[in-house]
């Protein structure tokens, strides 16, 4: 199935609409605790209960960290500017020899009336109404740029709105916005105090210049890229992530090996997910496949993705099988986005066998965000939807807000609390225990097992990840590094980008151990943990810090 195409205001990709449930899950831990209802617990087992109010509180305060390093992070994240619509430059910039004589103060882009006009970057609106009978809003923004732009019909936004990049601040109006005939489509504007400059020369529009030989190697036949700005990685001696802006071209003009990519998207992802466009890694499309949760090339939706990860794995195999056919010898190199990384993990543990000539071999192995030691959230949800004093009435609202006018039937809900992906996922379960045991026995065998040939195998987390802990997207003793973003959003950076493309071509690449983001992801894990405990889980209860304390 052809790639959509990339687009610099895609939206982030659906690939986890799990993310849904925590507002429920907070809003549940909120009316249990202050209940009481940690007699659960006792209900149990024969412990007594286990208050949760130190807990909850150091959980509370440790939320207030993440927020308060989540605005530091994006407060420090430099300028990045996009082109406010989709569309080529008609009439560029062209400075005035003099301070009022002619000239053309900006870009016009060609794209029809009715076009959403999205701000460049994050900024503040300082004006939005008529000048000279046409309607421009005018963004100051952090780095002393202005940029303005018209003419605009339908505003989205006024004078002292806060806005993001992307955000839209109205359509395109019909006519034009100065010189008729010559001034027609959208007007970007930019200034810094009294002077206007090229629109085109901000940080993130800068147009690609080709070089005789460019990073990598290429040359100047070929096509113009980029390379990425090199991603910093960690601060203050690891402890917090730098920022990255997100990718919205290739950095990458030639692949980092030969091996051919396999892209395995999450859990309640469908077909027409892009998981990273190959492209972005110098890899043609040729290089590249997505893997399919129904059959080895055909489309799949949602529920396809709750199946068990054993089953995956098969698919998975199922379809190595026929790569290793269409080209014999050639390796492939595997990344896996949430679910996709536990599945290539289990295949790679309990399925793969390096010498059997009939299956591709194993170079590199790439997880992103993927609970290889289980989702604190997932065993929390699945302990409140099967608990003795929570399961029904939530339940009878999970069916009741299907029944609602509009709402999406059963078939097309994007996750079913009874999956078995979201059972297999959660923490302390018999798949993830089975896997984190079967991977550090094959780290202890010499020359024996599915890494015997040398397979490489990096695990990426994210650092404001609310699905999966940051203590939880790793296996032990695995290569780890912390990258910026959110569970999907993580996807969409530049620094996802240069640090898989390096790690595949056997490049060293940059140290980020995300010490905080850690230890906030491992307190934020006891309390969901609280949750599942709560709930009636047994095992949870086990897992509480304060269990072996108890008698």
């Amino acid at each position: 199935m052809p790639r959509p195409p990339a687009s610099a205001h895609r939206p982030a990709p659906a690939h986890h609409p799990v993310r849904r449930t925590v507002p429920v899950l907070l809003a549940v831990t909120g009316l249990l605790v202050p209940a009481g209802l940690a007699t659960a617990v006792g209900a149990t087992s024969d412990r007594p209960a286990v208050a949760p109010t130190a807990t909850v509180g150091a959980a509370r305060t440790a939320l207030r960290v993440a927020a308060a390093v989540s605005e530091l992070a994006e407060a420090l994240r430099p300028p990045e500017y996009r082109l406010p619509v989709d569309a080529p430059v008609v009439r560029p910039f062209a400075p005035p020899s003099e301070r009022f004589g002619a000239g053309h103060r900006g870009i016009d882009l060609a794209a029809p009336p009715g076009t959403p006009v999205r701000v460049a970057e994050r900024g503040t609106v300082v004006h939005a109404g008529p000048v000279a009978d046409v309607t421009w809003v005018v963004v100051a923004h952090r780095d002393g740029v202005r940029t303005s732009y018209g003419p605009l019909a339908g505003l989205a936004a006024g004078a002292g709105d806060e806005v993001e990049r992307g955000d839209v601040l109205g359509t395109l109006a019909a006519g034009d916005h100065g010189d008729p005939g010559a001034d027609v489509g959208l007007h970007l504007g930019a200034r810094r105090g009294d002077r206007y400059v090229d629109p085109m020369t901000l940080p993130g529009l800068g147009r690609p210049r080709p070089t005789l030989v460019g990073d990598g190697g290429w040359w100047a036949a070929d096509h113009a890229v980029r390379p990425y700005a090199p991603w910093s990685g960690g601060r203050l001696g690891g402890l917090l992530t730098s920022p990255s802006p997100d990718a919205d071209r290739a950095g990458f003009a030639v692949p980092p090996n030969p091996n051919h990519l396999v892209l395995v998207a999450g859990l309640s992802s469908t077909s027409d997910v892009e998981l990273l466009d190959p492209d972005h890694l110098g890899i043609d499309d040729a290089g590249a496949t997505r893997f399919s949760y129904a059959a080895p090339g055909a489309p799949y939706d949602v529920r396809h993705t709750w199946q068990d990860v054993d089953t995956a794995a098969r698919r998975l195999e199922e379809q190595l099988r026929a790569q290793a056919r269409r080209q014999p010898g050639r390796a492939v190199d595997l990344l896996g986005h949430s679910l996709g990384g536990v599945v290539i993990a289990h295949y790679l543990l309990h399925r793969h066998d390096p010498y059997d000539p009939d299956l591709p071999p194993v170079g590199h192995v790439v997880t992103v965000a993927s609970p290889l030691e289980g989702s604190d959230l997932a065993r929390a949800g699945v302990a409140l939807v099967d608990g003795p004093v929570t399961g029904r009435p939530l339940r009878g609202a999970w069916e009741a807000a299907g029944a609602l006018p509009g709402a999406p039937g059963r078939a097309a809900r994007s996750l079913e609390p009874d999956a078995p992906a979201l059972h297999d996922i959660a923490t302390g379960s018999d798949v993830l225990t089975e896997l984190t045991a079967r991977w550090e026995a094959d780290r202890a065998g010499a020359g024996s097992g599915a890494l015997a040939t040398g397979t490489r195998v990096l695990n990426i987390v994210a650092s404001l990840d609310g699905l999966v802990g940051a203590d939880r997207a790793a296996l032990p003793g695995a290569e780890r590094r912390v990258l910026p973003g959110t569970h999907a959003g993580v996807l969409e950076t530049e620094a996802l980008r240069e640090v898989v493309w390096r790690f595949l071509a056997g490049e060293d690449i940059v140290r980020s151990p995300g010490g905080l983001t850690t230890a906030v992801g491992a307190v934020t894990g006891d309390v969901l943990t609280a949750v599942g405990a709560l709930a009636g889980d047994g095992d949870a209860a086990a897992d509480l810090p304060l269990a072996p304390l108890l008698p």
